[in-house]
């Protein structure tokens, strides 16, 4: 017969768990029954604002380990049915375990998250946390570490006691805000620049010292079920304890109003964040200004990619001049993720002009060229942080693509702009699923106009690794192509490396055939598949939905990358056209429209290198969504690919390449044109 151990718990801090199955009720009939009973220290217990102490759940479980590590090494207890909902809890041991001598215990909570190992007790609080909704609490026990040291004697039943040591603060905010009542709170987030606030902790359970590993300066919370700011809400978190005394620490405030992603960094004084305790941070009345930094914009329209983690500078990723016309003015003010973000203080040219590298005086910036004879030059911004951009001719070139960077105070690149010339205004193509662009993405001219007379690379646009905002011309001359085979681990390596084609040659690290590997290289998870705005969750090959224009998406104000379903629409009626023995092209008739497509070729991804001709091998366009059969394809997006010398392509729903492959976009119509 199972024999039963129940632990019973006065919770210091008594806690909120993660919900498993409902338990049955115990009937502790035959054998013999063992009885833990917590004891409660006053000056342990927590109040949530004007209510009881947080409570034990059904699902909560602690982990069971004898000192010895031979008898109970990690037994788990769950929590008995009916002390759910109370502050004392009974727990009962998943499986039989029989004191046969005396032994020294310690007891970890949450058991599925804290251990006692030779280290010590060891449990991390992690930096995103998730609550259900506004004003509940129930998740908080995720999160925390605790623990406890007992005792048992062989044949004890009863009279054995313990009392819970948290080792992690319990953090409430109070949001409230008039201007924003109708927008959804998303997020909260503590930043404190250099501090500890999450990551591992290791406690020796000897002496109650702890030890923090693998830390980051920032914890907080997401709401899953949001609701708008109509009333204060209260949202809880755990994070390490930390002195914050005399440190400027942010509370970052992110909401949801329509499409309109808005994020305000909230500077205030630190105080102490204390273990066992809860530490309460209020922030009235919400505002814009609180936002105190000129170089930071609060209000996003375009989707916040990188699942909501991403940052981006400036209202788009291309502006587009007509060469010798007006100047246009860029945005370059910080916006997304504030923790990642740096104030700019210069504008760089990486290169005037992605067909020649010769081409160097071709833009001037708030009056001044970013050529000076000799060298590219530094151009501080202005204090609204605008720049006036004039795109000059440029010799007998119809347009062209430019490349500039953005730099910090410390002349670090922190983003890059292209800038795309043109000779002749972009138009749109009617097509069934969508309104796509007459040209591809930092091409000279319109496909339609293409002659034997006019250079071929006039038609072939940039190339662009998927999901990077960044492009690449086809040159590797002249300083334009840098070849990289550094493993990016951080997105903010992209963003400082503009200039660099991530291919995979050389890389010893599993990969998938992307080029961002992330923090824990060759895991599935460390795949962003929202980059471009259109991750697929149907478990289709091929996503339907239109997606929504990203922070990291390339094109101009008012396009976005290309969906599948545009793309698809290509497959059943497009047709060959090499009458022109200097640029194959596709070519789809819809209604009155003619779309072209030409052959623009690509970078492979493997080796950097070009494809073998770019005129009359490769026609290929990246759409804005990956594709599913993750195990297969965890690295795939979703593209238009014909390679002429094969002579044929696979079925639309086959269409996926590797995601550090450099191939051209075409943009189509964004109706809310974010």
């Amino acid at each position: 017969m199972k024999k039963y151990i129940f632990l019973a718990a006065m919770a210091t801090l008594v806690l909120a768990g993660c919900a498993k199955k409902e338990l049955e009720e115990i009937i502790p009939a035959q054998g013999t029954v063992i009885t833990f009973e917590g004891n409660s220290e006053e000056d342990t217990k927590v109040s949530i604002g004007e209510g009881p102490v947080l409570l034990w759940y059904t699902g909560d479980a602690l982990g069971i380990y004898d000192v010895d590590t031979t008898v109970f090494y990690g037994q788990t207890a769950e929590l008995y049915g009916e002390s759910s909902g109370k502050k004392k809890g009974v727990f009962q041991t998943v499986s039989e375990v029989i004191p046969e001598k005396d032994l020294e215990l310690y007891l970890t909570y949450p058991a599925a998250y804290v251990s006692y190992k030779a280290a010590g007790i060891v449990g991390s609080v992690n930096s995103v946390q998730s609550q259900r909704k506004a004003n509940s609490s129930i998740h908080i026990g995720n999160n925390c570490v605790a623990y406890a040291k007992t005792s048992i004697k062989a044949g004890q039943t009863e009279g054995i006691s313990f009392t819970l040591n948290q080792m992690t603060a319990f953090v409430k905010v109070k949001v409230s805000s008039s201007e924003f009542a109708s927008a959804e709170l998303v997020s909260v987030k503590l930043w404190a620049p250099g501090k500890a606030l999450s990551g591992t902790i290791t406690v020796d359970p000897k002496t109650g010292s702890a030890a923090y590993s693998a830390t980051k300066d920032y914890a907080g919370v997401t709401i899953s079920n949001t609701s708008a700011l109509s009333s204060e809400q209260d949202v809880y978190f755990t994070a390490l304890p930390c002195d914050l005394t005399g440190t400027d620490v942010y509370v970052i405030v992110t909401m949801k109003d329509g499409q309109k992603t808005i994020e305000i960094p909230v500077k205030m004084a630190g105080k102490e964040l204390k273990a066992q305790a809860l530490n309460v941070i209020t922030v009235s009345n919400l505002s814009l200004s609180d936002n105190t930094f000129d170089w930071y914009n609060p209000v996003e329209t375009r989707y916040v990619a990188a699942f909501g983690e991403g940052w981006s500078y400036g209202d788009q990723n291309c502006y587009t001049a007509m060469m010798g016309g007006d100047a246009v003015t860029m945005d370059v003010r910080a916006r997304g993720n504030f923790m990642r973000c740096t104030k700019p203080a210069y504008i760089l040219v990486q290169n005037a002009c992605e067909l020649n590298a010769s081409n160097k005086n071709n833009l001037e910036f708030n009056g001044t060229n970013g050529w000076d004879g000799s060298a590219y030059v530094k151009i501080p911004l202005n204090g609204n942080y605008t720049v006036s951009v004039k795109a000059l001719k440029a010799g007998s070139y119809l347009g062209y693509a430019s490349k500039v960077k953005l730099l910090d105070e410390n002349s670090d690149c922190i983003w890059a702009f292209n800038i795309w010339a043109l000779g002749s205004e972009i138009t749109g193509q009617t097509m069934k699923n969508g309104v796509i662009m007459d040209r591809n993405l930092g091409a000279a001219i319109k496909d339609i106009e293409f002659k034997t007379s006019t250079r071929p690379s006039d038609g072939r646009g940039c190339y662009y690794q998927w999901g990077r905002p960044f492009q690449t011309g086809w040159s590797s001359s002249g300083g334009l192509f840098i070849q990289a085979a550094t493993v990016v681990t951080d997105l903010a390596i992209s963003a400082a490396n503009p200039e660099k084609f991530y291919h995979l040659n050389n890389n010893t690290i599993t990969s998938g055939g992307d080029w961002y590997l992330g923090a824990n290289p060759g895991a599935r998870s460390e795949h962003i598949d929202d980059l471009w705005g259109n991750q697929n969750t149907t478990g289709d090959q091929v996503v339907s939905t239109k997606g929504t224009k990203s922070i990291y998406d390339p094109c101009p104000k008012g396009w976005m990358v290309a969906c599948p379903a545009l793309l698809n629409e290509m497959y059943s009626v497009a047709e060959l056209d090499v009458t022109d023995a200097s640029m194959y092209r596709m070519v789809y008739k819809y209604g009155d429209e003619t779309v072209t497509l030409s052959f623009g070729g690509c970078k492979w991804g493997s080796n950097g290198g070009n494809c073998d001709n770019t005129t009359t091998d490769i026609c290929a366009l990246w759409s804005n969504s990956t594709v599913t059969s993750y195990e297969q394809n965890g690295a795939n997006a979703h593209m238009f690919y014909y390679r002429y010398k094969e002579g044929a392509w696979s079925a639309p729903e086959k269409q996926s390449g590797n995601r550090a492959h450099g191939y051209p976009v075409r943009c189509m119509k964004d109706d809310e044109n974010r």
